[in-house]
């Protein structure tokens, strides 16, 4: 799962946990109103059920407001991994192209040795296999590394080759 996933998830289950105790502390209250008997100066039977009602009302309200909000964090979330994906696939075409694409003109000099006309090509193990790495852009670096054998006998091998 990526990061931004956690991060929902996060939220989502903060939300989820909050409506946990706004139901809990509503139940709360509504069990101290019921113990507790009205105050003969205070609220009468009709205020108390139109207090309880509204509560009732405002309760509802916000659990359609907070599912509806949850609804859309689910399609956001969605539409984040869709665009994750599409990133990643992205990334890993480039990734694939750059191993395959010709390697940027390097600035650096390059020592060249004329030979002279008694010496042959390098009869170097791994002639074939460095040429054909060589021709499909591959570094000197990454040839040699694949190969196991020195970054100069690559160097040798494709100058002479």
């Amino acid at each position: 799962m990526a990061l931004t996933d956690y991060g929902l998830l996060i939220i989502v289950l903060i939300l989820g946990y909050w409506i946990f105790q706004l139901k809990l502390e509503i139940d709360r209250i509504s069990d101290e109103l019921d113990r507790k008997p009205p105050e003969p100066s205070s609220l009468s039977v009709h205020d108390m059920q139109m207090l309880q009602s509204s509560l009732v009302e405002l309760v509802e309200e916000i659990e359609q407001y907070t599912e509806s909000q949850m609804r859309k964090m689910a399609a956001q979330v969605q539409s984040i991994q869709i665009l994750c994906q599409r990133l990643e696939k992205q990334i890993q075409e480039r990734e694939s192209s750059k191993a395959f694409s010709p390697p940027p003109p390097s600035s650096a000099s390059t020592r060249v040795v004329p030979l002279s006309p008694k010496q042959n090509q390098a009869n170097h193990k791994n002639h074939d296999r460095i040429i054909e790495l060589h021709q499909k852009g591959w570094t000197p670096d990454k040839i040699a590394e694949e190969l196991r054998i020195t970054k100069g006998e690559v160097q040798l091998v494709v100058n002479l080759a």
